[in-house]
């Protein structure tokens, strides 16, 4: 898995210059190859800003507990973060498909825009990113990604990130989060952006039995006759375990101290058809169900339990997180979303 390491070398009182020499040493006749980035010279922070970016891979904007109508969904992590923050009900992605829709959370700009439909198209490099931005004001910028086709060398989005981590295929939350503690605590005592990708809500659904158990045995005493409509509620109970399960692992990484301090977004990247219209399982059809996703803001300078009704859309993240974080926009456009909620409130 692409990635990075870190040294440090504390230099309490040293005067001078500093030399370092560095070897790569290579087991075996394979070809081997090796890139140091220039070298920082850091001075931490007590409490440096923290801003955490959330994007949960076909996320389904009623799969909450906390909302009613939430499908049973037992979701105590984002439960808890929606108590403390700003939950958007009705916010809306511009694409239902993950990658036209990650570059307008990333960058502000609507695929017509960026001609970004599909998921093998790259971002333009002419184009300025949140993680640019954050980069520019001396954030450390990582991601962690559960998807291969959003890592950079396909997608394009892994501009103004210092660090990005991708699977080759497919990842699970518990591999991904793992990913995302190690980094943290390297970019310990400064100011940090981080971009948390989780796919485990998209199909093929694996979560542990244990999370999947209630809702299989929910589906089997339903009133669903034998067959497709059966098998339809137990697909349905699987999309739920995977739900539980990404919330029980995103957990991990809410109780590290600068995260729960700092600014964090959650959300979708689009949602998935259940039977709405007669399409099951996909998310390929511009319906409500597909492109509506859960949108919750938490931190400082966000209002505490809060809800706003006002249509937003995802394009907007962007220019609000730099907005809490005190940073200048420079090109990236957008509402800052805080306004969306004043104006619900008036």
């Amino acid at each position: 898995v692409p990635g990075g390491q870190s040294l440090r070398v504390p230099l309490g009182r040293r005067r001078g210059p500093l030399r370092a020499t560095w070897r790569l040493r290579v087991n075996g006749d394979e070809p081997a190859c090796a890139w140091i980035s220039e070298p920082r010279l850091v001075r931490r922070a007590q409490a440096p800003p923290t801003v955490l970016l959330v994007t949960s891979d076909t996320h389904r904007a009623d799969h909450l507990g906390f909302l009613q109508g939430g499908a049973e969904r037992a979701t105590p992590t984002l439960d808890a973060l929606a108590a403390r923050g700003l939950v958007f009900t009705q916010a809306f992605s511009c694409a239902e498909i993950t990658l036209p829709s990650h570059s307008a959370i990333l960058s502000g700009l609507h695929p017509r825009d960026t001609r970004i439909v599909n998921n093998y198209t790259m971002l333009d490099t002419s184009v300025e990113t949140l993680a640019e931005r954050f980069a520019a004001a001396g954030y450390r910028t990582y991601a962690a990604l559960s998807a291969r086709h959003l890592a950079d060398d396909i997608s394009g989005l892994g501009q103004g990130f210092e660090r990005c981590a991708y699977p080759m295929h497919e990842a699970h939350a518990d591999t991904t989060v793992a990913r995302a503690l190690e980094w943290f605590a390297d970019a310990e005592g400064e100011p940090l952006f981080f971009w948390l990708h989780l796919f485990d809500a998209h199909t093929p659904s694996e979560a542990p039995a244990e999370l999947t158990a209630p809702y299989l045995e929910a589906a089997e005493h339903s009133d669903a006759a034998p067959g497709w409509p059966l098998e339809r509620e137990r697909i349905r109970a699987r999309y739920k375990g995977e739900i539980a399960w990404l919330d029980a692992e995103l957990a991990r990484v809410l109780a590290l101290p600068r995260v729960s301090a700092g600014l964090i977004a959650f959300t979708g990247d689009h949602g998935e058809a259940q039977g709405e219209g007669g399409i099951h399982f996909t998310h390929e059809e511009l319906l409500a169900c597909t492109l509506r996703v859960p949108l919750i803001l938490a931190g400082p300078g966000v209002p505490s339990g809060s809800v706003c009704d006002t249509l937003v859309t995802n394009t907007d993240i962007a220019a609000t997180l730099l907005e809490l974080a005190a940073l200048p926009r420079s090109s990236i456009p957008g509402r800052s979303l805080l306004e969306a909620a004043n104006d619900s409130t008036n």
